[in-house]
This record gives C-alpha cells, structure tokens and sequence, in this order.
C-alpha cells in the first residue's frame, strides 16, 4: 500500500509543478520518476549513532552551556503568562551557575511613582536584605557621577568601586571591616565593589537593573562575562517591556 504526499519538482527552463512522492511500507520513498530511495530505516546505524553524538542536546562547554541557559530564558521570557517574578528568578540563577557571582540582585522602575527599587535579593544575607528593601533610587541617581562614580565597563554595564560607595550603602556589606582595606591586587573584586547592567525597554527607557557582587573567585570579570550578561539584560529588558504592555492592554478593557 502507497501513501501520496505531493512534492513540488523542480526542472531547468520550466515552471515547477507538483507530482505525487510515494513511500512504501518497506522503509523506502518512490520518487516521481520511480527511483528507489532511503528512508530513515535504511540509514547506517553507525552514520545514525554519529549524528546523534555530535548533534546531542547535551551540553559539552562552558560556551554550550550559555547558549543552552539563554534559549530557555529567551523560551521563558517570550512566554507571557509566566509571571515576569519567575523570570527575574530564572535570571538570578543563570548567574549564579554560569559566572559565578554569589550574590544576584534586581531593581525594577515603579510604574506607580517611578522610583527605583530593588525588587530580587538573591544571595543576600536577612540583615542586608532589609536595608536593600528601604532603597529607593530616583532617575538621576541611577546615572549620576557624582553621587556615584563609577567605570564604564560595557554599552550596558558599569563597575561602582568601594572608594565611592555612599556611607548608607556600607550597611549593605557583612564584612563592613574590610570596606577600608587597600586591594590586594589590580584585578581584585573588593568588598564593597558591585557591577551593574541596565535594563532597558523596547523604546529604550530604563525599566531596571541587575547588580552582581561577590565573585566566587574574588576578581574582576573577565569581558566575555560582561557581554554574556549585557545580552541578559536585554532579554530581560524584553520580557518586561512585554508584560507591561500586556497590563496596559488589559486595563483598556
């Protein structure tokens, strides 16, 4: 018994057109012109066993492991009844696992007052946790030199060293003994030292952040980090624009 399926048959000089491709219980496809050809139960088991080894979904390396991370991120953030609280999670987690950063914190614009807040304490000690929820940051804070100065360290992204840290922003460190200490190195993440990545939306406003603090290593990222989680920040720049568009839509009905 022949199953038909139509196929389109190119040929040179003519128009294409569609004749019937047939495929046999025999494991083999009829071609229009009654060639005999594999399906995938004729394929070498060998040639089979090759491509699902090199092709496996199964991450061999840090640089596969990112990309793996990022499209079920991009997955979670393109689905918009998952609550945006799941995705920030999701985030603080990607960090964590793949640059190593022990601490993961998140500050969203409020859409009530437009203050900035930080609304993910991930890592964070209780103590430190409570001051950071009694911050609230204005417009020019989150730009400013002078109230914070601060290296640019990407299109997205800026070191604020401990030598500028605000004295209401040293009760956010458990080692607060160590604020005053010199570095020990060029390369050293002090405590006290904290990198943040701005979060913009789809027309370009700043609708968050994420900081990072506490390098498992104790040093200063190296720049591919710094671009990996720039790209996070735009994803998460994306999911947010999305469901916040999806809650003015609702509230026109």
């Amino acid at each position: 018994m022949l199953l038909r399926h139509n196929v389109t048959v190119r040929n040179r000089g003519a128009k294409a057109k569609y004749q019937p491709r047939s495929y046999s219980r025999q494991g083999l496809i009829q071609s229009p012109a009654g060639i005999r050809m594999p399906s995938a139960d004729t394929i070498d088991p060998k040639f089979k066993t090759y491509i699902e080894n090199t092709y496996s979904q199964i991450p061999r390396d840090q640089f596969e492991k990112i990309i793996d991370n990022y499209l079920t991120l991009i997955e979670s953030a393109g689905e918009r009844k998952l609550p945006l609280d799941a995705v920030l999670d999701q985030t603080c987690k990607i960090i964590f696992r793949l640059f190593g950063f022990r601490e993961i914190l998140i500050g969203l614009k409020s859409r009530d007052d437009f203050h900035y807040r930080y609304v993910k304490l991930f890592g964070s000690s209780q103590e430190s946790s409570e001051v950071y929820r009694k911050i609230k940051y204005t417009t020019e804070d989150m730009i400013s030199q002078e109230k914070f100065p601060h290296f640019k360290t990407g299109r997205l992204s800026e070191l604020d060293p401990v030598e500028g840290l605000p004295e209401y922003e040293k009760e956010l460190f458990t080692r607060k003994f160590q604020l005053g200490e010199s570095r020990k190195s060029q390369d050293e993440f002090h405590e006290g030292d904290y990198m943040d990545f701005w979060v913009r939306g789809t027309n370009g406003d700043l609708v968050g952040w994420i900081e990072v603090l506490s390098p498992s290593d104790g040093k200063l990222p190296p720049r591919s980090t710094v671009r990996w989680i720039e790209l996070l920040a735009s994803i998460l720049g994306i999911a947010i624009s999305q469901r916040w568009a999806d809650e003015d839509a609702s509230k026109r009905r």
